[in-house]
């Protein structure tokens, strides 16, 4: 129809034919009035080229159809997609574009119509460890979604990526607030992904987050103080559109707000009830054993840390952290067990060209993989080839197995990776000539 009229544009009338039907679960807005509620099942008359409420069924544009959001009129063949899609898209669709446009609206909306049911056997792998001395126990591999679940990713991707994770006992999502791009972004998507697709099993599921790091502009938007804290876990909850998060952390040490002020801040949170737990991030032993001391006397459910470690990065050992932890019956949970993707296949032979390094060099540049590093990743993966794993399994089993660690917190880019790093269970034990090995070759690595 475009070409017949000299590729006249078509947005609001644009038809997307992907053979689905739905009933309504929603509304749909009327641009004349306020928002209408409708009963699931109930059909509407919908002027599909001017936006709006039809009355007769004989007006031009006008259509019968069931609804099942504010932004997908959905027909017995056809999604008409209304602006509140189309205008994401920087040109409107035309016969030249229309092939493009059209597979992107497809993924749209095919993710946003799936149907999720969990595997019924998703506990039968996984072990779960308690938290120090707390009721809370945690998988052993956890999924983090620090990278690949901002604006930049495929929000169908991220959706399978959860699923799989939850269809194999991954309960724990782990997110901050300022994880995106942009910072905010992994919350939306996140809140999205359970409350369109995993609703039902949201007491199967921990949902964390955190503050600390700079969030928003100004002397409120980052560190430690009363305002930032509430405001942001205001914001965290408001964007994953939940009432409560399972653990909230503090971020980071704060050298300017005194320790009293951040820990009584934890401790409203939680009376609050906005979060049930509450954990501490990249915080160091020493302060760690202040802020324990804060938070028993106002008896806060202070359970977990959560701090950096791995082959190539020892600084949980060098700063007390992992000491502390045994010491005071915390929890503890790794991130970057990995270090940024350096733990695995992938830069066996150098630097791929689709690797994080070059394409996302915020957090693992060209520098960090230099042909010394690659020498020691190559030496690691034949330990790994020997033990029957692959390097990044070897690699996770390497922190699980020690007695501080509750749970390993992985990242991914697609779910393969997810169920890869799951057979890392099948082997947590190491020989004395093999942890000697690893130390000789990963002691004094570039962190």
């Amino acid at each position: 129809k475009a070409k017949e009229d000299n590729d006249k544009s078509y947005t609001a009338a644009s038809a997307i034919k992907i053979e689905i039907k739905v009933t309504a679960e929603q509304y749909i807005a009327d641009d004349n009035a306020s928002d209408l509620d409708i009963n699931q099942g109930d059909t509407v008359l919908y002027d599909v080229l001017n936006d709006k409420k039809c009355s007769n069924i004989n007006e031009e544009g006008c259509i019968k159809t069931t609804v099942l959001n504010k932004n997908l009129l959905i027909t017995d063949e056809e999604v008409y997609l209304l602006p509140s899609l189309i205008d994401e898209f920087e040109e409107p669709v035309t016969y030249d574009n229309y092939l493009t446009t059209y597979n992107t609206f497809k993924n749209k909306c095919e993710a946003m119509l799936m149907t999720y049911v969990a595997n019924n056997k998703r506990y039968n792998f996984m072990e779960y460890n308690r938290c120090g001395e707390s009721g809370l126990k945690l998988p052993a591999i956890s999924l983090g979604l620090w990278h690949n679940f901002g604006d930049n990713g495929d929000f169908e991707n991220m959706c399978h990526m959860c699923f799989t994770a939850f269809d194999n006992g991954i309960t724990h999502f782990d997110l901050a607030n300022n994880y995106g791009p942009a910072p905010g972004a992994a919350e939306i998507n996140f809140g999205k992904i359970l409350n369109d697709h995993m609703k039902s099993y949201r007491d199967e599921i921990i949902v964390s987050t955190k503050a600390g790091y700079t969030m928003w502009d100004g002397p409120y938007g980052d560190w430690g103080s009363k305002k930032y804290i509430v405001a942001s876990l205001d914001q965290s909850l408001k964007r994953m559109n939940l009432d409560y998060v399972d653990i909230f952390y503090h971020h980071r040490m704060d050298p300017q707000t005194p320790l009293w002020e951040t820990m009584h801040t934890l401790s409203l949170i939680v009376k609050q009830g906005k979060a049930l737990y509450i954990g501490l991030s990249n915080y160091d032993g020493k302060t760690m054993k202040k802020a324990t001391k804060i938070l028993d006397e106002m008896q806060c459910p202070y359970i977990i840390n959560q701090n950096k470690f791995s082959m190539f990065n020892r600084i949980s050992q060098e700063n007390g952290i992992l000491e502390a932890t045994a010491e005071k019956q915390k929890g503890m949970i790794i991130f970057s067990p990995l270090a940024q993707g350096l733990l695995t296949d992938r830069y066996i032979n150098g630097i791929p060209s689709d690797s994080r390094v070059r394409t996302d060099g915020r957090y693992l540049n060209e520098n960090a993989v230099s042909s010394e590093i690659i020498e020691k990743i190559q030496k690691l993966n034949s330990i790994a080839k020997r033990r029957g794993q692959s390097l990044a399994q070897m690699a996770l089993a390497w922190i699980y197995r020690r007695n501080e660690v509750t749970s390993v917190l992985i990242g991914a880019s697609k779910p393969q990776q997810i169920l890869d790093n799951l057979q890392m269970l099948k082997n947590t034990n190491f020989g004395f000539d093999e942890l000697e090995q690893i130390d000789k070759i990963t002691l004094g690595s570039v962190r």
